[in-house]
């Protein structure tokens, strides 16, 4: 669950993508084709999580960042109960957080943290609006070797080392009765190049007891 999405393991989700290109064509051929990947894995966790944590095929997922979101896309072509926001349509996550009253045994956001600039917030925000049982699915931008100040692509505003992943984070939603699920290995080659950096992508997956 926990774990680099490179080359290595990206022939897993081929199929998944295959699927996303045939529900979904046009907003796929938009996409950069290897980081189609981590939408894959977004719909793999949820499909796999959300449907076994559920009976009640009408109990709704959240998506954080659903704007020109495959991942969100195809889910709700596949007519999954989902909750969409993004602050390009409505709301930011802590906007929502303040907002609503309910909450969501199946969270998922997909490249979206590396984008906010208050990531502590933002992941505090998604324990908050967690019910108990509940999961969290997260992907970002990855790279061991970064540092604050380093230079990043465009619109983000860090990329995430294994320190984030392992111990900041964790440290974070354990206070609220979460912690990441299954085995843990950010070891992997960075096979991604984006407006000339080179990193790859990682997932963040975790529970509510």
């Amino acid at each position: 669950m926990n774990k680099l999405l490179t080359g290595s393991n990206r022939d897993m989700y081929d199929a998944t993508i295959d699927r996303m290109f045939e529900i979904i064509p046009d907003m796929m051929s938009r996409k950069i084709p290897e980081a189609n990947v981590q939408q894959a894995f977004v719909v793999d966790t949820v499909i796999e999580l959300h449907t076994s944590t559920f009976e009640n095929e009408n109990c709704f997922a959240l998506c954080v960042g659903s704007y020109d979101d495959t991942a969100y896309e195809f889910l709700d072509k596949l007519e999954y109960s989902l909750v969409a926001i993004d602050p390009s349509i409505n709301y930011s996550l802590h906007e929502y957080k303040d907002l609503t009253t309910g909450h969501f045994k199946t969270i998922f956001s997909t490249s979206v943290i590396e984008h906010v600039d208050d990531d502590e917030e933002f992941i505090r925000d998604i324990c908050e609006l967690l019910d108990s049982g509940g999961v969290a699915i997260l992907t970002c931008d990855f790279n061991d070797n970064y540092k604050d100040g380093d230079s990043v692509p465009l619109s983000v505003v860090r990329q995430y080392t294994r320190y984030d992943l392992e111990v900041r984070i964790p440290s974070i939603i354990s206070d609220y009765g979460c912690h990441v699920i299954g085995d843990v290995n950010y070891e992997g080659e960075y096979d991604f190049e984006h407006s000339g950096h080179v990193y790859t992508f990682a997932t963040l997956v975790f529970k509510k007891e």
